[in-house]
């Protein structure tokens, strides 16, 4: 159990600098001094890179695949996941409403 633990973290450790130059090299950064003068409640002062669901899907899958039976209920469990991954990383490279994102987790409780 915990070497399936280290297996994910280091997975984890190593994707999240990859998925930061990523997404900083297709500028799917997001400007938070820009956001900052139109709303007081940002107050980073250099752009932040989103996509941290990258690294962390990889980390937890990767690991499951590694060490869990495939069955259906997995599969089933890692299409719902993708389909949320997906639409994290389009809210994070355009924001869309949480009323889409509410629409869309339900849509994924339904597919597992």
């Amino acid at each position: 159990m915990y070497f399936a633990f280290v297996i994910s973290f280091l997975i984890v450790f190593v994707s999240t600098p990859l998925v930061i130059k990523l997404f900083y090299r297709l500028n799917w950064v997001t400007n938070r001094v820009k956001k900052a003068q139109l709303d007081s409640n940002y107050t980073a002062t250099s752009p932040v890179p989103r996509g941290a669901g990258i690294p962390l899907f990889l980390g937890i899958f990767i690991t499951a695949f590694i060490f869990l039976p495939a069955d259906k209920h997995l599969l089933g469990i890692f299409f719902a996941a993708i389909f949320i991954l997906i639409i994290g990383i389009w809210d994070d490279v355009i924001d869309i409403s949480p009323t889409f994102r509410l629409f869309t987790n339900l849509i994924s409780a339904l597919i597992v």
